[in-house]
């Protein structure tokens, strides 16, 4: 008899009503050769997004959250009850492309036991937005597009698979993360605990790409964003960097990673004439990774218990020279931070 795995596709939503439904056909609609279930979990949703979905979809396990808890703790209550052999986490505003389950399942029964994806495009427009990304010395993500020879190091968590046997290895999602930064997380985990990360070209997923927080790609060639996404972003960074940076590299990647936010910091307070963005973001970010530094050395501690030091040479191979932050002002200018 014919072994037929079993996927958990966890979507987290938080007032959703315009692309929970959207995301949730995307995923009913999959000819797949597996069995699927479909979990939310609703994040203490205001607009009656949750309710309805009970109401349409009464098959879908819905977990229902009495406070808003944020992204990575919603994962990780769906990954806790999820009873697939593999978990695919979706945003409530990703929609699969045809093809896009059969596809990761395919890879993930061959013998991938890492972390897939597939390509991300602008729900919008349909341009495409990555295969995945590059990392550069301060962890910000470069897209690698349809010509780019790069291999992906990380992928978005908006559309991500992971086996959960791998997700436990690595302790899912750290609560404190909240959101942004912590795809990079798992994928730095995955690839320190000796897995790789690929993305299946072929078939995709659309994205309404900053719903949640305003921003985070460059669309019609402009680049805008929030603070409070900039400030997650900055002090997550700061703190991925802690947990996974190699031994040796560590002091001067951390002296090297505040040093550029700060110098950015004053530079954006020159142009813009308004110190918004060092007090908001830059100072804040700092601020509250180093009253962070007591949790993010016990998670230093405890991914190196599980899986070793990561070692230096595949650390450099990851991690591209050239900060992003450069490349993205000579192609897209200052951003709008609002």
């Amino acid at each position: 008899m014919t072994h037929r795995p079993r996927i958990s596709v966890c979507i987290a939503n938080y007032n959703g009503a315009e692309v929970i439904h959207s995301c949730i056909d995307s995923v009913l609609r999959q000819e797949c050769e597996a069995d699927v279930e479909v979990i939310v979990h609703d994040d203490a949703s205001t607009d009656g997004s949750a309710k309805a979905l009970a109401d349409t979809h009464p098959d879908i396990r819905i977990i229902f959250s009495d406070e808003n808890v944020g992204f990575c703790i919603s994962n990780n209550r769906m990954a806790a009850i999820a009873e697939g052999e593999y978990l695919l986490l979706l945003n409530n505003d990703a929609m699969l492309r045809n093809g896009a389950l059969q596809a990761m399942c395919d890879a993930a029964t061959s013998g991938s036991d890492g972390i897939l994806s597939v390509p991300q495009y602008q729900a919008s427009t349909g341009q495409l937005l990555d295969r995945g990304c590059r990392l550069d010395c301060l962890l910000m993500p470069i897209p690698v597009t349809a010509s780019d020879p790069h291999r992906p190091v990380t992928v978005m968590g908006s559309c991500l698979w992971i086996p959960k046997r791998l997700w436990e290895r690595i302790g899912g999602f750290p609560e404190w993360i909240a959101s942004i930064g912590e795809d990079t997380f798992l994928c730095l985990g995955a690839w320190q605990a000796g897995v790789r990360v690929h993305v299946i070209d072929g078939t995709g997923y659309d994205h309404v790409v900053g719903l949640s927080f305003g921003g985070g790609k460059a669309v019609a060639g402009k680049l805008s964003t929030t603070t409070r996404r900039r400030f997650l972003s900055e002090r997550n960074r700061i703190c991925v960097l802690a947990i996974f940076c190699p031994p040796l590299l560590l002091p001067l990647a951390l002296l090297i990673q505040t040093s550029e936010l700060i110098v950015e910091g004053i530079a954006m307070s020159l142009v813009k004439r308004d110190t918004r963005f060092l007090r908001e973001v830059v100072l804040a970010a700092i601020a509250s990774a180093w009253k962070l530094r007591r949790v993010v050395c016990g998670e230093r501690r405890r991914m190196q218990a599980s899986f070793g030091a990561f070692p230096i040479r595949r650390w450099l191979g990851l991690i591209t020279p050239l900060p992003q932050k450069l490349r993205a002002v000579w192609r897209h200018g200052i951003p709008d931070v609002q």
